[in-house]
């Protein structure tokens, strides 16, 4: 049996945000900035009194217009973005930014920035981007740190305040204090005595994406006691990779099927908090480390590089199975596959692989493969 209370309601309820919570930030005039992409700073962004919320797609929502700019090579996580951009739905941004944590939101970012040239009178908030490497090198580092300081000075314009050290470093604070909670609250979904399904484990990290930072570090940590407490879960336990799974509609159809998500590595999920910032250190040097050596999304790494990580963070969740969800036209995420089954196999582990998938909801003929790869991996590892 699921948890399900006040607490967890207001987490889920946040996962899509709440407009009255938006309209009273605003009221105070206090900004909001949308992001897309995972390398963007929001240490900085909260340092300077800033609330950051993640851009998600919309499921079950149509995609006509962004289909209007967009040429067919986008994947679909991407175009569903986009469409809730152009037709209004985050009008309410003060600020949109994205950082380069794919092609397609490169991309997606100058597309956009052409259609408020061209087209102003079109919903889309100011742009800025946030250029970041990820290779792995000393020159990378410091590039990344000249370009830290170069965002800290373009936010301080937006506020008209300065962001100090002090300020930065109690950011830094807070966003470790939410990500050790849910690095608590993720235990809790793993073997050997699972209290949390993943649908709400992606719920909750969803909603830190999605909530001004105080409230939500008191409603996680209230939400944290409340599973602690809760019933023990049957289910095979599962690994979720390949695309962003930024709705859990896939999480639902694993864990019906008797399966428990208990880890994934996409960048909605447990990635997008795994790491915390060195507080022992300058905090602009702890923040630039924290997005920059963590591990990286496909795409920006080797091939051995994105198996070794998967490999670990398998090991690490202590998962029976895999399941490979890739979205149609994501073909960057399959290049790593062959590599990944091989490295899994040889380990025992059953992998399945839903590929060339849609956005929205699950299919029925992807339903029937989760239901029969569940039934088969019932017993464990082989």
């Amino acid at each position: 049996m699921t948890i399900k209370s006040n607490v967890y309601e207001t987490l889920e309820q946040a996962y899509r945000y709440d407009e009255n919570t938006v309209s009273e930030w605003k009221k105070q005039n206090r900004l909001v900035v949308g992001c897309i992409g995972s390398d963007v700073p929001e240490e900085v962004l909260i340092a300077a009194d800033v609330w950051p919320v993640q851009v998600f797609g919309n499921p079950i929502g149509g995609t006509a217009l962004a289909e209007q700019y967009l040429e067919k090579g986008f994947d679909p996580f991407t175009i569903s973005q986009f469409e809730q951009i152009v037709a209004g739905h985050y009008k309410w941004l003060d600020r949109l930014l994205f950082s380069n944590s794919s092609d397609a939101v490169i991309r997606a970012y100058y597309y956009l920035r052409a259609i408020r040239k061209m087209e102003p009178h079109m919903p889309v908030p100011p742009l800025y981007f946030f250029d970041f490497l990820h290779t792995p090198f000393r020159m990378s580092g410091m590039y990344n740190r000249d370009r830290l300081k170069a965002f800290i000075r373009e936010v301080e314009g937006w506020t008209g305040k300065e962001i100090d050290t002090r300020k930065l470093r109690e950011a830094v604070r807070l966003c470790n204090r939410t990500r050790t909670l849910l690095h608590e609250l993720n235990l809790l979904r793993q073997l050997p005595a699972p209290k949390l399904s993943g649908t709400q484990m992606l719920k909750a990290i969803g909603a830190s994406m999605s909530m001004p930072r105080e409230p939500y570090a008191e409603w996680l940590a209230a939400f944290l006691e409340e599973a602690k407490a809760g019933d023990r879960l049957e289910g095979v336990p599962v690994f979720v990779t390949g695309s962003p799974q930024d709705h859990s509609l896939l999480y639902e159809a694993i864990e019906g099927c008797g399966g428990i998500v208990a880890g994934e590595d996409h960048e909605m999920g447990f990635r997008h908090v795994q790491d915390l910032v060195d507080e022992q250190v300058d905090p602009i040097d702890g923040i630039v480390d924290r997005y920059h050596l963590r591990s990286p999304v496909s795409g920006q790494a080797t091939v051995s590089r994105r198996v070794q990580d998967l490999m670990n963070a398998v090991e690490q969740s202590n998962t029976q199975a895999v399941v490979f969800y890739v979205h149609e036209k994501h073909d960057a995420i399959s290049w790593d596959y062959p590599s990944q089954r091989q490295a899994l196999e040889e380990k025992g582990i059953p992998v399945l692989l839903l590929e060339d998938q849609p956005y929205g909801p699950i299919t029925a003929e992807a339903k029937g493969q989760i239901k029969a790869f569940m039934k088969s991996v019932k017993g464990g590892r082989a």
